[in-house]
């Protein structure tokens, strides 16, 4: 009988990122290159001995970005953002796993902060514009 296992992945597992444009000193996911490696946190108690993934046979596969930002670029690709839907366990370009949103933390309450201070919450620096002091 097929047992639906969790599978985690983390964007500090981030590879094939951008090397030219950083965010935050990191380089950023691009469309149809980046992914998140394999996570030790998730299907591993379906072992290959019970068949693992009942389609791809696969446990713990890469996470690829299946949406992203169609008008922000970064090295001639399309740059994946915060809440675009990714799909995990991939042993092939096929997935076995329903799409998801990349949730992870965020701070807005801590950007609204440094706002008010006058300081950018992407570069530290001041702020560039007037405008971005509204939010």
């Amino acid at each position: 009988i097929p047992i639906p296992y969790p599978d985690t992945s983390f964007s500090n597992n981030l590879k094939s990122a951008s090397s030219t444009v950083k965010i935050g000193g990191k380089g950023a996911a691009l469309a149809q290159k980046s992914y998140y490696k394999e996570s030790v946190l998730g299907d591993e108690a379906a072992t290959r001995t019970f068949g693992a993934n009942v389609v791809t046979h696969q446990i713990t596969g890469k996470t690829y970005f299946q949406a992203w930002c169609m008008d922000v670029m970064f090295e001639s690709k399309n740059v994946c953002r915060h809440f675009d839907i990714t799909t995990s366990n991939h042993a092939s370009d096929a997935t076995t796993t329903a799409p998801l949103a990349t949730i992870e933390t965020m701070s807005p309450a801590d950007q609204d902060a440094l706002l008010d201070k006058g300081i950018c919450p992407c570069c530290k620096g001041p702020v560039h514009n007037p405008e971005q002091k509204k939010g």
